[in-house]
């Protein structure tokens, strides 16, 4: 990461943010399934907190690649375990993982990253809880509305930083209204309270 690459694509940035937010239920659900890996959710909440002060204006490179680095060895743990929730950490990580490419440019469209990610977490649920596929298609067709709407309350960030903590919170507010993960696990602590 440099420097002068940050900014690029700050709109798919905070709808990585907000689905990786969104998620960290998902993320600690998983965590809590073995005493090793407890330790982790406080590394994925810095890493959310290191992206969403980039988005408004604060940060420095050297604390932005080491919140990467420490996803990156996050998602190794991952590898091997074939389970829901293992896939659900991943999709988290993943997400947040690619607002951070994003924020620095070095992604090439993260708004159909996050989008994907979100959707497959969402399609492999519904699937092993033996959904058809007339009601998995509607519930991708609600999540994609979901998403569209998360980034309209993106839309007016720009790499300019121009109102950028209220828009950041706005957008962070919306997908985090109702403190549940796509799959419906609550969030006992949000990365934003309502005011």
């Amino acid at each position: 990461m440099t420097d002068n690459n940050y900014s690029q694509d700050p709109r798919g940035a905070l709808l990585c943010l907000c689905l990786a937010a969104r998620a960290e239920p998902d993320f600690i659900m998983w965590c809590s399934l073995k005493d090793d890996r407890q330790c982790l959710t406080v590394v994925y909440r810095k890493a959310l907190n290191a992206l969403r002060s980039a988005l408004e204006g604060s940060f420095s490179a050297k604390g932005l690649s080491s919140r990467l680095e420490d996803l990156d060895e996050i998602i190794d743990k991952t590898y091997g375990d074939e389970t829901l929730g293992a896939y659900a950490a991943l999709c988290a990580l993943e997400t947040l993982r690619e607002g951070f490419t994003a924020f620095s440019g070095q992604s090439e469209n993260s708004e159909a990253a996050a989008r994907d990610l979100t959707l497959s977490i969402i399609r492999r649920a519904l699937g092993v809880a033996g959904f058809d596929e007339r009601k998995i298609a509607g519930a991708l067709e609600s999540e994609s509305a979901f998403c569209d709407e998360i980034l309209n309350k993106c839309a007016g960030l720009t790499d300019k930083g121009v109102n950028s903590i209220a828009i950041v919170r706005q957008a962070l507010l919306y997908v985090l209204s109702d403190a549940r993960s796509a799959l419906g696990i609550e969030n006992q602590d949000p990365l934003v309270k309502a005011a």
